[in-house]
């Protein structure tokens, strides 16, 4: 598996620089979390690991790069854990890696059941794909019909149905 990388990279940074012991603090989290990695090896259980330690990368250190390492990571290890799909769902729409975004949207469509996160899960892809720089309305519009006959009376979706017409 890929190393985080020590170098920062431009992207969201943390609301404030860290202070040196912080990051020494972090920096140790880091390495106390990079051994249980190890231990556990490359099975599913090791993915919430490589989640937490893109969360730090990304909240505590502010370094996406690194922080979507971990998440790729941890999606090799899991690709069925749900909150690092989130993170890095968020991770790439905030550097604008839209398709990114848009795909592992597509992925989670593929794991729920619950009709709700389902749609929940369309109506997120139509608003990327009908935004800009994708503009790409008619897929969205689609999208949006698919989730109207999951959840017909759902008030976000029949707004996102309306900026789409």
């Amino acid at each position: 598996m890929a190393q985080p990388l020590a170098s920062r990279s431009p992207g969201p940074q943390p609301l404030r620089e860290p202070v040196e012991p912080e990051v020494r603090s972090v920096g140790a989290r880091l390495a106390r979390l990079e051994a249980e990695a190890r231990a556990l090896g490359e099975t599913p259980r090791a993915a919430p690991v490589h989640y937490t330690m893109g969360r730090l990368w990304m909240e505590r250190l502010g370094d996406p790069r690194s922080a979507a390492i971990c998440f790729q990571n941890a999606f090799a290890l899991d690709p069925r854990y749900r909150p690092n799909l989130e993170a890095a769902r968020r991770l790439f729409a905030s550097e604008g890696a839209w398709e990114r975004a848009l795909a592992l949207h597509r992925h989670e469509e593929t794991l729920v059941e619950d009709p709700a996160a389902k749609t929940e899960s369309l109506r997120a892809q139509a608003r990327i794909l009908a935004a800009p720089p994708l503009s790409r309305t008619a897929e969205a519009a689609r999208l949006v019909e698919r989730a109207l006959l999951l959840s017909p009376d759902h008030p976000g979706l029949l707004q996102t149905a309306a900026e789409a017409a």
